[in-house]
């Protein structure tokens, strides 16, 4: 008996908002950003891709131009992957993680600041 299973997700998301007094943007909309999630659990093992990803925003207000943490040319679109695997048996459970895979420069629309460069996590965790 094979104990498999395989799950998998995403979103998309956009928003449009339009200031009609000053018949502009409103500030700060996030641009089209979207994420697909793939997980593989066999038998007392787990591995896992996530990729997150936005478009390029330059449709600004005023406000967002003059503000130094978005710019006068807007933020530019990104593509970031993780990946993930673990093993858990009983109270014993070992999980890793490398986040950024290829070491993506990138900004959250509004945010001012940069996500994190490549990386690993590693976790163990006994449960008595």
């Amino acid at each position: 008996k094979m104990n498999s299973q395989m799950n998998c997700s995403a979103y998309i998301n956009y928003s449009f908002g339009e200031n009609q007094t000053r018949n502009e943007p409103l500030r700060r909309i996030p641009p089209l950003n979207a994420g697909a999630f793939l997980n593989y659990n066999f038998h007392a093992y787990n591995f896992g891709v996530e990729i997150h990803a936005a478009g390029d925003q330059n449709r600004l207000a005023q406000g967002d131009k003059d503000d130094n943490r978005i710019g006068p040319n807007g933020t530019e679109g990104f593509m970031v992957t993780n990946l993930h695997a673990g093993w858990r048996k009983e109270q014993i459970e070992i999980f890793t993680e490398i986040k950024n895979v290829f070491n993506q420069d990138y900004r959250i629309h509004g945010s001012g600041i940069n996500g994190m460069g490549r990386n690993l996590t590693c976790t163990f965790i006994y449960k008595y």
